[in-house]
Formats: structure tokens, C-alpha cells, sequence
């Protein structure tokens, strides 16, 4: 019986009825207690009868509802009603993908960007072990602000039931929707559940089912999107299921590019272990296919006074797209490089071989050692990394495979290369046995294993025998000093390299709290050997991230720095770090053009060094060039895909561009990567979403991350004052004031940030023009994003720009994407 207007299930008044099947109708509602418009859909009278049914209804609503994703509709609450259970999810405005079909294929980039959605939401779900099993166009729905939503989970059996002996497909209800097969003919009870067209190979074949048949539904509907037609067609659901088993779905089209059509092609294999393995990677694979798209289509840099700062720049974007490809190309085919009858680790003609160094195992007695091991294969790495003509991916990627014994071939297509190195470490006493192997990563083929045995004094001899019988395997053609030697003898002095090596350990986990141990190493190592120009180098870095930690340290740790990067270069001009690290200095110090022309001589160098590359896009995020800075980070990620920092910075621009689908993928894996403070930019993805409670728990951590040096009350109060809680902004501001009333000597670099989000943008750059900050990163992006308009549209801006450091930059090298010169040092911005 139909429910009719102004009836009550619980809280939720019916409105009207929006449509109805054989087991469910679905009505508009309101919620009397929050005055929303809800979905509310009720299950027929003869499901509501069995109590078995029933249990189960609750016991899957409630995982459907743990699912909390801004690509799964939501799912607010259950209940019911006159005997027959009803579920309540969020009403939305759009229209389904089926709609939209009917008017054709999408565009390529619209194409790749909803898939990317679907990957992301079903990763949500699989996660919490649920599986769709009915993912077609009319359960995915484009909302009217272009945002998609995946609906009815419903029928989505659990992965746990089925672990708990619960027999595939017997005896089961439909349970949270209603499914309509191709011809019309309704998904019947006990029978196999999907929709014909779409289901995977092994729903049609009755087997279990996981997470990957999603996937290759998911395949099916992108086929689709970028044909307007069906990859599985058939006059009736026998004719499409067929077409599953048996047939591969029409080519693409020509315009539609290589690497797009593997994936596509991948996610139809017809056996779950030849498709993705989790959504999560088919969402990563995704995103890096709709790179090239969204680089080719960044605006032009404004002209500039002078434009020589910036003229490898249009180079680096340039690589970076061909790096781009270079991954989409591996990453989608996970094929063989090499043509027929060609030596299996020789790229294709005109191809450039790519590899990753994976973490060496430590097989040393003494654990301790891992330092060690991990020291060696970033030795490898580096040398490898400076050769010309081989593209390496960077150490944060790399590493982030530690310890997790995955698959070769997953490896290879996650980092968009062709071939892996891997290997082991035994250290025994002054001894050292390293282990290499060169792996194809298409099909684990070994291109060569060797053991490489010597002493400690003789290390770089065995780092210098791997990588050159890796570029000679790679038909690499080395170039200049490279053909005498890769790796150089950085010390003589064994214990020197050990202390060396522990330091970096504690540099490349950013262990904060650990860095004077590290310093304190590095001298004991430079005591040992004082010609020792790499730990100059290392000792320099430490030194300059140390005001990140201890802002109160700022003055005393920018001068050792610097003192220790410029002893790095007398020893060694070529080394391009310590000239890097006094470009991060000049920036600290707020020498803005002497450090983009620091961190230019560095690139010079090596042109590939991530750290390099990602401090200099922070550099010119803080000064206003965003969309120069995009070119450098998307380098960035091209090179070291999982770079944490880049993949924050990276978010933080494309909030500001408005794109917060992007910011929130970029955000996410910022976190997933270990960033304490992502939050920052998932607070402005929550805002910009309204989601009140999710920013303000964002920005919350944020804060906490990065005011260790302030009272612990301010960040919590500053979160919820600036989303919109009076009481809390005043608790934070006096917080504040009680802060500068002590006089600091340096100002944390959260306060100027708290004013600014606190509604007093002139104390802000008050607070910024009393001198550097010890942590100008945080505040000066914030100038630039959506936050920022009522601090740079001040009156007193320009003069504020101009005792920062930012409008003498500006003379030089042109006004930031949102600003224009009015006169010499004075700026109107928008």
C-alpha cells in the first residue's frame, strides 16, 4: 500500500512518491528535525514479513552507512515502519549516467574524471568491505553541480557474510534497491544479482565475487561514457552475457589515447587477477591519465620584466608531461618495453628506460643496521637518478614499498616504470655483501642477479659496480664524467660514512624531534673527516628545516646553515643540495630574489632533484606565482609520484583554482603518505563542501601539527573560530595576544596564519612585516587561496608586500598571477 502525502515514518513526513518497483518505493520526505529534504525508500510488505530478511536488512544498512565518502550517496538512517523496513539516504538533484548517454559520449577529460570519482567511491566502500555488485550508468548520478554519487550499495553483499559460510546468491533478497535487468525483466529473488551488460565474467559464472568485479563493471561503464554505446550489447540479458564471456568489447575510438584504452582494456579482463587489484590503484592510475590534460590546459604565465628566471621552466613542464606519459604508458599496459626480438630489457625505439630502486633488505645479524641498507639503495638511487637518459623514480615512491612484498608488476605500473631493482644488504663486522637484482616489471623477468662482496673502505667501489651494470643492462649511453664514474668516493673514512648515513635516516623520516642527534652525528663525521662534502651538505639541511621543529632556534639554525652549505660547495662545486638549502635560507630570510636565483644554480645542476624542485614551487606559491609553481610540482609528482609535500602543495593550488575534486584526491594522498599537517588542505576541501564538522576537525589537527611551540588550547580554538564559532575566535585571539604579549623573537608562523582566518587581516601582516616567521610557508600560500581575498585586498597591502620581501621580487620578475603593478613597489590585488 502507497504511502501517502503527510504520512510519518519516524521523523520523515512523506512529500511525494518519486518511484516505485516490485520490492521498494522510493518517496521525498522531510525531516521534521532538521527541516531537510531526505530520499526515503520503503521495502515491500512481503520482505518486511521475514525476520531473517529484516536482520540482515539493519545489520548491512549499518555497514552501508559507515561508509562516509563525498562519492557514496549517503546513508542517514534506518528504521520501520508498519512492519516493513525503510532506509533514509540524502536527496539529490541531477541526473544518472544513463540520462546523460543519451546524449552521446562524453569528452575525454569528463570521461576520466568521473571514473576516477567511481574508482575513488568504491574504494570507500571496498574498504569497509563492501562490493558493490551493481555499478551501471543508473546507479551513478551527476549532480547538479557536476559531482558524482554512487547509489544503491544495496544489493551489495558483504565480504565478511560470505567468510562466514553464507551461500553466493541463495536464498538472498535484493536488498536496498531495485534492480531492472537490460529487457525490462526484474533481478529475481535467489538468483544471480547484477545487471546483464555490466556484471564481471564470475557473477555471470556464479562464482564469489570481490572487489574487483566492481572493476570491471566500472570498466564497462567508462567503455561507454567514451563511445556512447555499450561494451556489451545484446537483444536480450543472454546475448549480453555472452558478449561478457566470450567477446572483448569494440575498440575505442582513435582519438581517445593509448594509455586510456589499456586501462580501460584492463578493467574488462575477463579474470579478476589480469584487472586492477583495488580500486584504490585504478583511482591512482586514473588520476595520473587526466595529468596530461589538466597541465596542457593551465594558463599562460604572464609576461614578466624579466623573464630569465624562469626559462627552464617551460623545459620542466614540458618533461613533466612526457614523464607523465611515460607512466600512464607503463602503468596502463603492463607490457613488455622491448619490441619483438629485441633483448628484454632494452626500452623501445625512441622510449626512455625507466626504473625504481626498491628499499635493499637488511640482512645484517645486528637490526640495527637498516640505516645501512636504506643508505646503500638511495646511494644507488642518486647515481642512477643524475644519469641522462634514464628516468628514476624518486626515493619517497620508492621507499613507500617497504616492507609490503607486493607483487613486481603492481609495483612497476603504480610508479610508471619498466624495470625494478631490488636486493640485499649483509653487513658483518668490516665487511659488506650486497645482493642486486635488474627485474622487468611487466613479467618478473631477470635481466641479471649479482653479488657484489668488499669492505666498508671500499664501498662506493660496490655502489659504482651496480649501477654501472644496471646502465649498461638499460643500454644507457653515459655521458661526460659519468663514463668514468657514477657513484663518487665521498669519504675515505668508513665510521665517517656510517655516522653520515644514521643522519640521513633521521633527515628522510623528517623526525623533528630527532634532528640535533643527527647534527651531532654529522660533526663527529666531519671530525673524522673534515674534506667530508656531502656531510657538510646533510648537515646544512638538517640545520635549515630545524626552525619547521623549533621555531625559537631560527636565527642561530639559518646561520649554521648557511656556514655549512657554503663549506659544501668549496669542497665540491657540483653538488646541487647545499646550494638548494641556501636558496630555503634566503626564502627564510625573506631574500626572495637572491633565492630564486639560489635554487636556479641548484636545478642547473641536477635538474631532477625533488627537494630542489619542490622547494623552489613553495617559494613561488609563497610569493604568487601559482601557476608557474604548478609546472615545477607537477614535475614534482611526475618524478616521485608519492611525494607527500608536492602532493600537499600541489592541493593547495588547485584549491585555489577552485578545483576541489583534485585538492581532495591530492589531499588524501598527502595523508595516506604520513603529512601531519594535510589536514590543512582537507579543512578547505570540508569548507568548501560545507562540511563544518569534518573542517574544523581537519584544521584542528592541522594546527596542532604545526604549532607545537604555542599554548595547545590555540588550535582547536582557532578551527572552530574560523569556521564560524564567536566564543571560540575570541578564545583564540586573546590566546594570541597573551602569545605576543611575551615578545617572541620569532613569531610562529601559525599566528599571522590564525589572524588571517580570525577575521583581522590587517593584524595579520602587521604580525608577518615585524620579520621572518620561522615558518612563512604557512602563512604566505595562504595569501593566494580563497582565505586569503580580504588580507590581500587591503589598502595596506602593498606597502605590507613591500616590508615582507615580496613586492622587490615582483619589481624584478613581474606581478603574482593575482595582482597588477601600479608603480615601482606599490600593487592592487584581487
Amino acid at each position: 500500500m502507497r504511502l501517502s502525502a503527510g504520512v510519518r515514518l519516524g521523523p520523515y513526513e512523506v512529500v511525494a512518491l518519486l518511484g516505485a518497483g516490485g520490492m521498494a518505493e522510493v518517496y521525498r520526505a522531510r525531516d521534521t528535525r532538521l527541516g531537510r529534504e531526505v530520499a526515503v525508500k520503503v521495502v515491500s510488505e512481503a520482505l518486511g514479513a521475514d525476520g531473517a530478511f529484516v536482520q540482515r536488512f539493519e545489520r548491512e544498512a549499518r555497514l552501508v552507512g559507515s561508509v562516509t565518502h563525498p562519492n557514496v550517496v549517503a546513508l542517514h538512517d534506518v528504521g520501520v515502519h508498519d512492519g516493513k523496513p525503510y532506509f533514509v539516504t540524502e536527496l539529490l538533484q541531477g541526473e544518472t549516467l544513463r540520462t546523460r548517454l543519451e546524449k552521446g559520449p562524453v569528452p575525454l577529460s569528463t570521461a576520466l574524471g568521473w571514473a576516477t570519482q567511481m574508482a575513488e567511491g568504491l574504494a570507500a566502500a571496498h574498504e569497509r568491505g563492501i562490493v558493490h555488485r551493481d555499478l551501471k550508468p543508473e546507479n551513478v548520478l551527476v549532480t547538479r553541480e557536476g559531482h558524482l554519487k554512487l547509489l544503491d550499495f544495496g544489493i551489495a553483499k558483504v565480504i565478511a557474510a560470505a567468510q562466514d559460510g553464507e551461500p553466493e546468491g541463495g536464498g538472498s533478497h535484493d536488498l536496498l534497491n531495485e534492480t531492472l535487468a537490460s529487457g525490462g525483466s526484474k533481478t529475481g529473488t535467489g538468483i544471480t544479482i547484477g545487471t546483464p551488460g555490466y556484471m564481471s565474467p564470475e557473477q555471470l559464472r556464479g562464482e564469489p565475487v570481490d572487489a574487483r568485479s566492481d572493476l570491471f563493471s566500472l570498466g564497462a561503464v567508462l567503455q561507454e561514457l567514451l563511445t556512447g554505446r555499450r561494451a556489451f550489447p545484446g537483444a536480450s540479458a543472454v546475448e549480453s552475457s555472452y558478449a561478457i564471456l566470450h567477446h572483448d568489447p569494440e575498440p575505442l575510438p582513435p582519438t581517445v589515447p593509448p594509455g586510456v584504452a589499456q586501462v580501460v582494456h584492463r578493467c574488462l579482463e575477463k579474470e579478476p587477477g589480469r584487472r586492477f587489484q583495488s580500486a584504490r590503484d585504478l583511482a591512482f592510475h586514473l588520476e595520473v591519465l587526466r595529468a596530461p590534460t589538466a597541465a596542457t590546459t593551465l594558463a599562460p604565465a604572464p609576461a614578466t620584466p624579466r623573464a630569465d628566471w624562469v626559462r627552464w621552466v617551460p623545459f620542466a613542464g614540458a618533461l613533466a608531461l612526457a614523464v607523465v606519459a611515460g607512466v600512464v604508458w607503463f602503468a596502463a599496459t603492463g607490457k613488455k618495453t622491448a619490441p619483438a626480438g629485441a633483448h628484454p630489457g632494452v626500452s623501445a625505439a625512441g622510449a626512455t628506460p625507466s626504473i625504481a630502486v626498491l628499499p635493499f633488505v637488511n640482512l645484517s645479524s645486528d637490526k640495527e643496521q637498516e640505516f645501512f641498507s636504506d643508505g646503500i639503495t638511495e646511494e644507488i638511487l642518486d647515481a642512477l637518478a643524475r644519469v641522462k637518459g634514464l628516468r628514476v623514480a624518486g626515493r619517497t615512491s620508492s621507499f613507500a614499498f617497504k616492507g609490503k612484498n607486493e607483487d613486481l608488476r603492481e609495483i612497476g605500473q603504480k610508479l610508471g616504470v619498466a624495470n625494478i631493482v631490488e636486493g640485499s644488504v649483509r653487513k658483518q663486522g668490516n665487511r659488506v655483501r650486497i645482493t642486486a637484482q635488474l627485474i622487468q616489471a611487466a613479467d618478473g623477468f631477470h635481466l641479471w642477479s649479482r653479488t657484489f662482496e668488499g669492505d666498508l673502505t671500499n664501498v662506493f667501489d660496490l655502489q659504482e659496480k651496480i649501477a654501472r651494470s644496471i646502465t649498461e643492462e638499460l643500454k644507457v649511453v653515459l655521458e661526460g664524467d659519468q663514463r668514468i664514474r657514477l657513484v663518487p668516493v665521498a669519504t675515505s673514512n668508513p665510521e665517517a660514512y656510517s655516522l653520515y648515513l644514521q643522519a640521513t635516516a633521521i633527515f628522510n623520516r623528517r623526525d623533528g624531534k630527532r634532528f640535533p642527534e643527527g647534527v651531532a652525528q654529522l660533526e663527529e663525521a666531519l671530525r673524522l673527516d673534515p674534506g667530508y662534502a656531502r656531510a657538510w651538505s646533510r648537515l646544512a639541511t638538517l640545520w635549515i628545516l630545524t626552525p619547521v621543529y623549533r621555531p625559537a632556534d631560527f636565527t642561530s639554525a639559518l646561520d649554521a646553515g648557511e656556514k655549512a652549505a657554503r663549506r659544501a660547495i668549496e669542497l665540491d662545486p657540483t653538488l646541487a643540495e647545499p646550494r638548494a638549502v641556501l636558496g630555503l635560507a634566503l626564502t627564510e630570510r625573506r631574500d626572495l630574489p637572491e633565492a630564486f636565483a639560489a635554487f636556479r644554480r641548484a636545478l642547473e645542476l641536477e635538474p631532477d632533484d625533488v627537494t630542489t624542485n619542490f622547494w623552489f614551487a613553495a617559494s613561488m606559491v609563497s610569493a604568487g606565482y601559482t601557476r608557474r609553481a604548478n609546472q615545477v610540482l607537477d614535475r614534482v609528482l611526475a618524478i616521485d609520484p608519492m611525494y607527500p609535500n608536492g602532493l600537499h602543495w600541489r592541493g593547495l593550488t588547485a584549491i585555489g583554482a577552485g578545483d576541489v575534486e583534485l585538492a581532495e584526491r591530492l589531499g588524501r594522498r598527502a595523508r595516506d603518505g604520513g603529512l601531519a599537517h594535510a589536514g590543512l588542505l582537507l579543512s578547505y576541501v570540508a569548507e568548501a563542501r560545507g562540511q563544518h564538522a569534518e573542517a574544523v576537525a581537519q584544521l584542528t589537527d592541522a594546527l596542532t601539527a604545526l604549532s607545537g611551540d604555542l599554548d595547545p588550547a590555540l588550535a582547536p580554538a582557532v578551527a572552530r573560530g574560523a569556521l564560524g564559532d564567536a566564543g571560540a575566535r575570541d578564545r583564540a585571539l586573546a590566546l594570541i595576544q597573551r602569545y605576543l604579549a611575551t615578545r617572541p623573537t620569532v613569531v610562529s608562523g601559525a599566528v599571522p596564519y590564525a589572524l588571517m582566518r580570525l577575521g583581522r587581516p590587517g593584524e595579520a601582516l602587521e604580525v608577518l612585516a615585524r620579520g621572518p616567521s620561522g615558518n612563512d610557508s604557512m602563512t604566505f600560500p595562504s595569501l593566494w587561496l580563497p582565505i586569503g581575498r580580504d588580507t590581500r585586498t587591503l589598502a595596506t597591502f602593498s606597502d605590507s608586500a613591500r616590508r615582507i620581501g615580496l613586492a622587490e621580487l615582483w619589481d624584478q620578475k613581474g606581478p603574482p598571477d593575482l595582482c597588477r603593478r601600479i608603480e615601482p613597489q606599490k600593487y592592487v590585488c584581487e
